[in-house]
């Protein structure tokens, strides 16, 4: 809004119609008003609104955190106080420390067979009921379901297998003791 006061009023110095406004204009002029509208707005202003914008910038404490462990504090004003006395070196040698440890583990074809085959050996089916009766094929033996002691036996080695197998995280753990709790 004040660039587009500050163009109007440089057209009307120079006796430009408002159409030709933007056609007269160059860079430097859009800079220059930037800058004077700048300078137009106090410091005060632009740090107070940015404090209501964005408090934490400015060390604010919101009321969702605050410190009351004295000791917690000691610590911190301590140890503020020592790292003024660091050597910039020594500083810049902790934040570099890790820069040339690799963060991507490179995967082969060859390890990821053998983590199959490993993961395979591990869960091999214990004495499967077939009905080879059916024109030979193994089919499971499906006459009788199961009784819900059966089931959460079956729920409870899969969980126990799941905790030793490096194919489940901890939040997969987690839901599967939640979806054996449901059952």
């Amino acid at each position: 809004m004040l660039l587009l006061g500050f163009f109007s009023s440089r057209a009307c110095k120079f006796g430009l119609f408002c159409d030709r406004v933007p056609k007269e204009v160059q860079i430097k002029d859009a800079i220059f008003g930037i800058a004077l509208a700048r300078n137009k707005v106090k410091p005060t202003t632009l740090q107070k609104s940015w404090r209501k914008l964005w408090p934490e910038a400015y060390g604010e404490e919101t009321d969702s955190n605050p410190i009351e462990n004295d000791a917690v504090v000691k610590l911190l004003d301590n140890v503020h106080h020592e790292i003024r006395n660091l050597p910039r070196d020594e500083v810049e040698s902790w934040i570099d420390i890790d820069h040339y440890v690799p963060v991507v583990e490179e995967i082969t074809d060859q390890m990821i067979v053998e983590n199959v085959i490993e993961n395979q050996q591990e869960f091999q089916p214990q004495d499967v009921e077939t009905d080879e009766e059916e024109e030979g094929t193994n089919v499971l033996n499906t006459t009788a379901p199961p009784t819900w002691s059966e089931a959460a036996a079956v729920i409870d080695t899969f969980i126990r297998f799941a905790e030793f197998s490096k194919s489940y995280n901890a939040t997969e753990l987690i839901n599967l003791r939640a979806f054996k709790e449901k059952v």
